[in-house]
């Protein structure tokens, strides 16, 4: 006999449940479907059962739960944007411009030519009077071991992967072991706690960020801004109060404002705040398909 549901939004059995969400059929809030496909794999019905009634204040947008996917819209007084929960973080690595060093790619183009399913802006560049091509990346550049750019120094901080899987964010160490890394600041969550308030002197703007929880699921986020009577931006605060209410116990602020983009599933889900369209980068932080890792 089928398990039964009965929620405000859906009365009926589990697995009809669940194709209606995964086939976007379904408005529903309140569930997190990563974690009760997972019970339901393991044959385990009664846990996901339970997990059904959870609670989270922000709408989802998509779940691929092929490859391990949540997506949801995230909003605060003057903002709104885009969270990506994504569960295994092997999948989750840099790739760079096919041309870095002399020109750089649009998020698309990188994501599509590395089969990726979701990519995010990542490293900061040369940009004279905003009008660079997104060649010369800002520093740190590792990826799969190799450093392709050397850090630039001051008070950045060392975003990246290590052979473990595990987001390391602080001072830059010679040596360090990085599987894939860029480099970057503020520095918004260390450890679970919150170690900045405020603008923190970088004002409102368009932002990405980047960030993991203690069981390693990897948070990607981009807030839209400088669109009046949609989103604004928001603060560096706000972009750890959000990774924190997700329960980031490490993350750090990326590359931001006109470069700020979210692609999955063939496009973009946010709104580019660049007047000039999108923009070349030089690098993104990406996650490649289930069985696909960034571990060789």
């Amino acid at each position: 006999m089928p398990y039964v549901v009965s929620l405000k939004q859906f009365d009926g059995p589990l697995d009809l449940l669940l194709t209606l969400i995964s086939n976007a059929k379904l408005d529903i809030q309140d569930i997190f479907v990563s974690e009760i496909t997972e019970h339901l794999r393991a044959g385990d019905l009664a846990t996901a059962v339970e997990l059904l009634p959870r609670v989270t204040a922000d709408y989802q947008l998509a779940i691929d739960t092929l490859n391990g996917i949540t997506i949801v819209k995230v909003e605060g007084p003057d903002y709104v944007g885009r969270l990506a929960i994504v569960k295994n973080p092997e999948q989750v690595g840099l790739e760079l411009a096919p041309e870095m060093g002399s020109v750089g790619a649009i998020i698309s183009t990188i994501a599509q030519q590395s089969e990726a399913v979701l990519a995010v802006n990542a490293s900061g560049f040369y940009d004279p009077e905003g009008h660079g091509n997104g060649g010369i990346a800002h520093g740190l550049v590792i990826k799969d071991g190799k450093t392709y750019s050397d850090f630039a120094g001051g008070n950045n901080k060392t975003i990246g992967f290590d052979s473990d899987n595990n987001l390391q964010i602080g001072i830059h160490r010679e040596g360090q072991d990085l599987r894939d890394a860029v480099e970057f600041k503020p520095a918004l969550i260390y450890d679970g706690m919150k170690v900045v308030e405020g603008s923190a002197g970088w004002g409102v703007a368009p932002r990405t960020a980047i960030g993991q929880t203690r069981n390693g699921q990897v948070l990607l986020l981009v807030v839209d801004g400088r669109q009046v009577g949609y989103s604004i931006g928001c603060t560096m605060g706000d972009l750890a109060d959000v990774m924190l209410r997700y329960e980031a116990y490490q993350a750090c602020n990326l590359d931001g404002g006109s470069s700020t983009l979210m692609w999955f599933g063939g496009d973009y889900i946010n709104n580019c705040a660049s007047v000039i369209g999108i923009r070349p980068v030089p690098t993104t932080f990406l996650v490649l398909k289930e069985g696909v890792t960034n571990n060789g």
